[in-house]
């Protein structure tokens, strides 16, 4: 007798295990930036690089896919939303929040780029955000562009960039060098910026 058998989902590429587990830490990460509040900075540190370790672990298992359509997909991640991770995660490491050289080996100045560590973890939230909400909503075509993308942006954009900011967290708490007492040194380094844009504004205004 004849026995029709169904066709197991896990073999196709958007259901692969790797994938899946790489979307379940995802949204760790996701879940986690959204919701955490001011806490102390070492926790806060402890807490990024456990996520940031796995998700490079998970990234780079994800099976290799190739895209299926030529036109770019769908952002969901709005300007608001990133810039306001961006400095959430800039008040919780403040003074820690370190500008960082990338590209400094390239021979090419144009090349090079300075970015401080909230910019990057914005940038890997802004990617996997977009990927996550793709991923939920999209047919299995797009679901697997969805995937390309995001293995795209892993290797050319925030792979590298993630691994920058593991060294700074790793340097930050097995070196000793957090401070957590920085409040008035972030508040009077911004009172410092601040007058000398005013010194540079009243100066335009009497030139005028």
């Amino acid at each position: 007798m004849y026995i029709c058998k169904k066709k197991n989902m896990s073999t196709l590429p958007v259901y692969h295990k790797d994938v899946l587990e790489f979307i379940t830490v995802a949204k760790e990460y996701i879940l986690f930036l959204d919701n955490f509040k001011e806490e102390k900075k070492k926790v806060f540190v402890f807490k990024m690089q456990k996520f940031l370790t796995l998700l490079y672990l998970k990234a780079s298992l994800i099976p290799e896919v190739e895209n299926i359509f030529n036109e770019g997909n769908e952002r969901f991640c709005t300007e608001e939303l990133y810039e306001a991770i961006k400095e959430k995660i800039h008040k919780q490491l403040r003074t820690n929040d370190n500008e960082i050289l990338l590209n400094y080996d390239s021979q090419n100045v144009d090349e090079q780029e300075v970015v401080c560590v909230s910019e990057i973890l914005a940038d890997i939230y802004q990617s996997l955000f977009d990927f996550l909400n793709l991923y939920r909503i999209g047919t299995e075509k797009m679901m697997n562009d969805a995937i390309w993308e995001c293995q795209q942006d892993f290797k050319n954009l925030w792979g590298k960039k993630l691994i920058a900011v593991l060294n700074i967290f790793h340097q930050l708490l097995y070196e000793d060098l957090i401070n957590e007492n920085d409040f008035d040194t972030e508040t009077k380094s911004k009172d410092k910026k601040t007058k000398k844009n005013n010194w540079f504004t009243n100066m335009m205004k009497e030139n005028e």
